[in-house]
């Protein structure tokens, strides 16, 4: 008689099933011992040997820097392992559904055959793009350019214009590259954004109005990146508006790899990027160019001439070769020394600190950076701080560094280790005396960021026309590891026009609703939504604006970031019949009061048959918080009575008074909210607005809009335009302490 039994032994190892044998035989018991192994095997992902931390430490322009800061010029099987590394870190943060769906495409494409080591290097790098875009890291701008700029080294080193029909066919089943299709925020849209914004836009390269300064080559002689390349200086002047545009192609022989162009407008302070990225993918699968099918890099050959629109600009860039407003941090958006072939002096520098027009997962520009400040506290004009202080000693533009946190991973990586060791000081690069600072700015390079999150919504002041019907929602505050809890969200700058002509009955998705809104408002996490429908063959421009979302552990005073709350305020008059309206709000002194939802006729004139303009705004009225709304009954045409609401929320935590350093400061032009050097530690946001902002000028092309913006003598202020007239517009705006 012979009896089986399964059981489980832990002597047997990998994961293998005990099979016990009892034989009977007579009076003797004989018992066999035997393993087979289990169907369970180790996901594919799981089994791979990776390195301990990750293997590239920066990108930019095509270069690559490893783990130790060395520049590399990796070779196939370390980008293949590189991809493997930020593979498995993506794959351990994913959910299970995700893990199971990384694990079956990895396994179907190992089951491909005959591939190359690029067709592997593209194929990698569509995988982590897509995990990219669905597991959502922290580190997302970052990883996505590093797995942007190890897949295009392959290509342009290699002069690889295929991949194997194969891995195309694959990439298609598996929908893992819809994001390298272009996008609505680059392209000919961004070139609009920057022109409306002040920022000079650059000819098509190979014009002639691109010139090499003083008629000859300038060759650049502070090279930070590639040295093995020649980078040649091109500018390109330009009056009107005032500004400037430099170009540093980076070329090997008669090619040019990388082609990057930065433009900055001096009165604006905003700045634009582009790349030599490919933004105007073909659909056909069967165009042999690869450049020409995905959004890598492509070459450029010394004296070609390629138009600007396949230069790929503002959110084009974002999984590209870099993360631009990263290393060009700073006073100005350019990487100059002194006596280098780019230092033009005051051409670089523009009336306040600039800022970045770039996708918002990207770093803002920062800053100044106080650290070296609190440092010496008793005197400013010490060490770097007496060139790259607010009054620096040399009189020369001023060179000030952005503040330094670990948001800023290559500025921290390449550009300040780099300037110290080589450049920095001028007389003597590395002096020992500076040794204090440079530490000083290290140190804060480890630190979390403590600016808010920002995201421009339809240009900061100004929006492009759009589609007849626009309803669109953006996560504002998707907080992340040590940034975490988000905080709360406000209007930076706010731009109309906001109207309403359908009755407050008809729902916004109707296909017969007419109007406009802007608000800020919390599902979970903080989103935004912009809503403007016009009729057909009417040109819509929709209302929009900058948000900004502080997280609250950076916030002066709080004691305990995660015992926090926010409340939420309406006020509606359904008809345009209630003229004048509050709601009481609570009691003054324990919250941040913001000003947070436009919708409708929020206000229409500027100076109605009363002598007072339209308001909407949350004020300090004695010791309680009131939000209220007063109108005309008799609206200038062609606008008329009808449905207006505003939203607004207040926000606090347990144990805390917000330090105001202004209070609801009004004007109807410029004024001046918080002096310097209160300046460098607050963040303001508009409480209310008055006038005309359902009124337009050109057509619709100038929207009224209230900007805080940090004045030329780092002051905090408060501008609205337009400013007086019948159609003229007037703002609120409060200002509160950080740490």
């Amino acid at each position: 008689m012979s009896l089986t039994f399964n059981v489980n032994v832990r002597s047997c190892k990998s994961n293998i099933n005990v099979k016990w044998v009892l034989v009977l035989l007579g009076t003797s018991l004989t018992l066999f011992l035997s393993c087979h192994k289990s169907q369970t095997t180790t996901p594919e992902i799981e089994s791979w040997t990776v390195a301990a931390a990750d293997p590239v430490s920066a990108v930019g322009h095509g270069a690559i820097w490893d783990a130790q800061g060395k520049e590399i010029s990796p070779s196939p099987q370390f980008v293949i392992d590189a991809q493997r590394f930020y593979l498995r870190e993506l794959y351990k943060q994913a959910d299970e559904k995700t893990r199971a769906e990384l694990n079956g495409k990895v396994q179907r494409l190992k089951e491909l055959k005959s591939l190359a080591p690029h067709d592997q290097i593209f194929a990698n790098s569509a995988l982590i793009a897509w995990l990219i875009d669905v597991v959502k890291p922290e580190d997302a701008a970052h990883l996505a350019s590093k797995n942007g700029a190890l897949r295009n080294r392959s290509f342009l080193s290699g002069n690889v214009k295929t991949i194997h029909a194969d891995v195309l066919g694959f990439l298609d089943r598996e929908g893992v590259i819809t994001y390298l299709s272009p996008t609505t925020l680059g392209g000919t849209d961004y070139i609009n954004e920057c022109r409306d914004a002040g920022v000079p836009i650059p000819p098509d390269w190979g014009d002639s109005r691109w010139v090499e300064p003083t008629g000859r080559r300038l060759q650049l002689n502070t090279e930070f990146i590639d040295q093995s390349k020649d980078a040649v200086v091109h500018v390109y002047r330009s009056q009107d508006p005032d500004g400037i545009c430099l170009a540093l192609p980076r070329s090997v022989g008669d090619q040019i790899d990388a082609l990057g162009i930065i433009c900055l407008g001096r009165q604006s302070s905003k700045a634009c990027f582009w790349d030599n990225i490919n933004r105007t993918p073909d659909p056909d699968p069967s165009n042999p160019d690869i450049y020409r099918r995905f959004r890598i890099s492509f070459p450029v050959r010394i004296g070609e001439s390629v138009p600007l629109s396949r230069f790929g600009g503002g959110a084009d860039l974002f999984g590209g070769v870099g993360v631009c407003s990263d290393c060009h941090a700073g006073q100005n958006p350019f990487v100059v020394h002194p006596g280098d072939r780019m230092d033009f002096r005051e051409e670089l520098t523009a009336t306040a600190w600039y800022e970045p027009l770039v996708d918002p997962r990207w770093p803002q520009n920062p800053g100044p950076t106080t650290v070296l400040e609190d440092l010496n506290p008793s005197s400013t004009n010490t060490l770097c701080l007496e060139c790259h202080g607010r009054t620096p000693l040399t009189g020369q533009p001023l060179r000030r560094f952005p503040e330094v946190s670990r948001e800023l991973r290559e500025y921290c990586s390449v550009v300040l280790p780099s300037a110290y060791r080589r450049t920095m000081p001028p007389s003597r690069p590395g002096n020992p005396a500076f040794a204090s600072h440079f530490n000083e700015l290290t140190r804060a390079c480890t630190e979390p960021s403590r600016t808010p999150v920002r995201v421009v919504i339809n240009g900061a002041t100004r929006s492009r026309p759009g589609a007849n019907r626009i309803n669109r929602t953006d996560v504002l505050g998707a907080c992340t590891g040590g940034d975490c809890p988000i905080g709360f969200c406000y209007w930076r700058t706010v731009h109309g026009p906001f109207w309403q002509q359908t009755p407050s009955t008809v729902p916004v998705e109707s296909p017969d609703f007419r109007g406009s809104s802007l608000r800020i408002f919390a599902e979970g996490v903080w989103k935004s939504t912009v809503v403007s429908v016009v009729d057909e063959g009417t040109t819509n421009y929709p209302p929009g604006g900058t948000v900004e979302c502080f997280i609250y552990r950076n916030i002066s005073g709080v004691p305990d970031p995660n015992n926090c709350f926010a409340n939420f305020f309406a006020i509606t008059d359904p008809d345009g019949t209630r003229l004048s309206d509050s709601v009481d709000v609570g009691a003054a002194g324990s919250t941040v009061d913001v000003f947070s939802g436009y919708i409708g006729n929020v206000a229409q004139a500027a100076f109605a048959i009363e002598q007072r303009p339209d308001t909407l705004r949350i004020m300090l009225q004695g010791d309680r918080i009131v939000l209220s709304q007063n109108h005309t009954n008799r609206p200038p045409a062609p606008f008329r009575l009808g449905f207006l609401s505003g939203e607004a929320w207040t926000n606090g935590c347990n144990a805390w008074t917000p330090r105001y350093l202004a209070r609801d400061v009004f004007t109807e032009s410029d004024v001046g909210l918080v002096a310097y050097p209160d300046s460098r530690k607050v963040f303001c946001f508009i409480t209310g607005v008055s006038g005309a902002w359902s009124s337009t000028r050109s057509g619709g092309a100038l929207q009224p809009f209230a900007e805080i913006y940090t004045g030329r003598d780092d002051d905090i202020r408060l501008r609205v335009f337009p400013s007086g007239g019948v159609d003229g517009v007037g703002a609120y705006a409060s200002c509160i302490q950080y740490r």
